[in-house]
């Protein structure tokens, strides 16, 4: 028989200051991926600017089925806990608090919600399905999975798709980089002068920021950035120059708006810095707001920075607060929609379940991916009592 099992720290759960320690870095990711590994017969990890999760399964002639929502039917999670005590510096006790734990169907349910973007900071954002897809891409090439969570992630992500096709979830829905554009676009248009933008940061969300925002009338747009090359190349796209990151302290003195969008472990923008700059711009006669824009995860500035007259800083936490769905009726409806085709997705995987379960152990482990596959997203066939769609592999 399998288990499930899942631990995650979420915008629900842990505030920004304890994801930014419990979070392991992109660099670190693998490593503890291969970690968990060893506590479980499979497992995945999904990590994106709002959430940290680590997805379970094992098998044991103990525990109960898939559908089993009790928790000794699932992997332990305290190895898990005690490796991310031992990298955070935080107690098990503490991690327990800010932790959301789920056994059997209940880790269907949350990750098929999560990949249709109705558990997202943003609702209904986009990237978060392809971080899903990531998360089973990264799983499968380092070996942590197997057939029970690759057909999981698989669903997920089928799942998450059609609710965003078939509820008109999109139609309401924002993300992180949308509403940083929108600000973006709010301030050049109230500037009395043109502003000066600067990026710190040229990969995919400073990237999609830019393209948004390009045209919005800025006197100058500068990107700085660890990459040359890619630095450059953004730059050229969006009508900017590039700067590689040591630069950063002195283009702060002249930039309107700032927004920093990097994987740094440690802030880029301190307070000495900011402070710094901030004189220098007095100097300058520049008497504005100067507006600061943390989109990192671990955040790229330093929160004392807020303290400072003259700054106002938006990091992930504030800007889910300022521009969350406002629950009103267009909202409300397409979330209802979602949900209602995530319920189906999910009956459609645990009827997989069921089906592998009444095979015994040989019948999870024989089943090769793309047959798995079949199963899992091959629409009627998964119906009960349906012939497997076999495929060549």
């Amino acid at each position: 028989m399998i288990g499930l099992t899942y631990i995650g720290f979420t915008h629900r759960t842990a505030p920004l200051s304890v994801r930014e320690r419990i979070t392991p870095c992109a660099g670190e990711i693998e490593a503890y991926a291969r970690q968990v590994r060893a506590f479980a017969g499979e497992s995945a990890v999904l990590r994106t600017c709002g959430r940290f999760e680590t997805f379970l399964a094992v098998e044991s002639d103990s525990t109960a089925d898939v559908q089993t929502a009790n928790a000794s039917a699932a992997p332990d999670i305290g190895p898990i806990l005690a490796l991310l005590s031992a990298r955070s510096g935080m107690s098990v006790p503490a991690l327990r608090r800010h932790a959301r734990i789920l056994h059997g169907d209940h880790v269907v349910a949350h990750l098929f919600r999560v990949a249709a973007g109705l558990d997202s900071p943003m609702l209904g954002e986009d990237h978060v399905l392809g971080q899903v897809s990531a998360c089973l891409t990264n799983a499968q090439r380092l070996g942590t999975t197997g057939p029970l969570l690759s057909a999981l992630l698989r669903s997920a992500v089928r799942a998450g798709r059609r609710a965003r096709k078939d509820s008109g979830i999109r139609r309401v829905a924002s993300s992180f980089t949308g509403e940083a554009a929108r600000l973006l676009r709010d301030r050049a248009a109230s500037e009395r002068r043109s502003g000066a933008l600067l990026m710190i940061g040229s990969g995919t969300m400073a990237a999609e920021t830019l393209e948004s925002v390009k045209d919005a009338g800025w006197s100058r747009i500068v990107i700085a950035g660890r990459h040359a090359s890619r630095t450059g190349e953004l730059a050229a796209r969006v009508g900017g120059c590039a700067v590689d990151l040591d630069s950063v302290a002195g283009e702060l003195a002249s930039a309107d708006v700032v927004v920093a969008c990097t994987s740094s472990t440690t802030p880029l923008l301190t307070t000495a810095i900011v402070r710094d700059a901030l004189r220098q711009r007095g100097a300058c006669n520049l008497r504005n707001i100067l507006l600061l824009i943390d989109l990192g995860m671990p955040r790229n500035v330093e929160p004392d920075v807020a303290r400072l007259p003259g700054v106002e800083l938006l990091d992930l936490e504030s800007l889910a607060r300022r521009f969350g769905a406002d629950g009103g009726s267009a909202v409300e409806a397409a979330k209802a929609r979602a949900a209602a085709v995530l319920d189906e997705e999910q009956a459609r995987f645990m009827r997989w379940c069921e089906n592998r379960r009444r095979r015994g152990r040989a019948g999870w482990s024989a089943v090769s991916p793309a047959v798995e596959r079949a199963d899992v997203v091959g629409g009627d066939q998964t119906a009960p009592g349906a012939p497997t769609r076999r495929v060549a592999v």
